[in-house]
């Protein structure tokens, strides 16, 4: 049991009473506040971002993102990939995502609005459309569009400091429920905020283990 005497048990709650209020204006304060969301400006012609993929630790290859087009309406993504042992990047898929939609996905508080991008596939010397594809992770999984703090659409924003390529870093991600840490972890500030910092891709007891890395 704590004893306070001549008087300190008063100063005591007022400290503690004035301390309490402060923290949770912070707090607050803190949850207002908008996450960082993938803009315009990131995603420049020309701008490159790498992954590295990573199987029990060791890794295994690097997944490059290239941008052809940037406008609001048409991100035009080139997706290649080199493996551990290669030189050379080799190019796979086209990928072209309307930043406005995916943005727009998020606008309402408590309403998510579904939208869609579409990938191509080389092959016969030509790009095809893959038909069927209703995913964004091929995107959103890179690049944060979700600004919400507080729990949204059944998401609930998780933050943590990590180890990353950069160093310490401050980062967030989304869970749904009681899912465990196998989403994307997006850095909060620095000069990459919203872009993949890490992610785990296996559960924890599983024999292999995944994760994929921005590379430095």
């Amino acid at each position: 049991m704590i004893r306070f005497k001549n008087g300190a048990f008063l100063l005591a709650v007022v400290l503690i009473s004035t301390t309490t209020a402060s923290s949770a204006h912070t707090h607050l304060a803190q949850s207002e506040e908008s996450l960082p969301a993938i803009s315009l400006a990131q995603l420049k012609v020309g701008q490159e971002y790498q992954w590295d993929y990573f199987e029990n630790g060791q890794p295994y290859s690097t997944e490059k993102y290239r941008v052809l087009n940037s406008s609001p309406d048409n991100i035009l993504i080139e997706m290649s990939t080199r493996l551990k042992n290669e030189t050379e990047f080799r190019v796979h898929h086209r990928l072209e995502a309307s930043l406005t939609k995916c943005l727009a996905a998020y606008k309402s508080k408590t309403q998510y609005k579904p939208w869609r991008l579409k990938m191509y596939y080389w092959h016969q010397e030509q790009w095809n459309l893959v038909d069927g594809l209703t995913s964004t992770a091929a995107f959103e999984e890179k690049f944060n569009c979700n600004p919400h703090r507080r729990p949204f659409h059944g998401k609930r924003p998780v933050f943590a400091t990590k180890s990353t390529v950069l160093g310490e870093s401050s980062v967030f991600q989304f869970r749904y429920g009681r899912t465990k840490d196998r989403t994307s972890w997006y850095f909060l500030n620095g000069y990459l905020p919203g872009i993949l910092a890490f992610k785990k891709m296996s559960e924890v007891m599983a024999p292999i283990q995944y994760e994929i890395h921005l590379k430095k």
